[in-house]
């Protein structure tokens, strides 16, 4: 979803019990492309679920991971 300054991506598991939000900055998008910058953000969401997501600290709130641009 739209967020400001970039782009929110959350995966969530349990029933929203676990979950991690990735926030993929504009910076990044223009820095690295588009695609590439999504691919890169997909991956890390798929890796963090196989290998298990963090515990929501409250209902609807994860642990937030930024990718930006250096």
């Amino acid at each position: 979803r739209p967020e400001l300054g970039g782009q929110l991506f959350r995966v969530t598991q349990d029933g929203g019990g676990r979950g991690l939000e990735l926030l993929l900055t504009d910076e990044a998008v223009q820095m690295y492309g588009e695609g590439p910058a999504l691919a890169l953000v997909l991956g890390r969401l798929r890796k963090r679920a196989e290998a298990g997501l963090p515990v929501a600290q409250s209902p609807g709130v994860y642990v937030r991971e930024v990718f930006v641009g250096d």
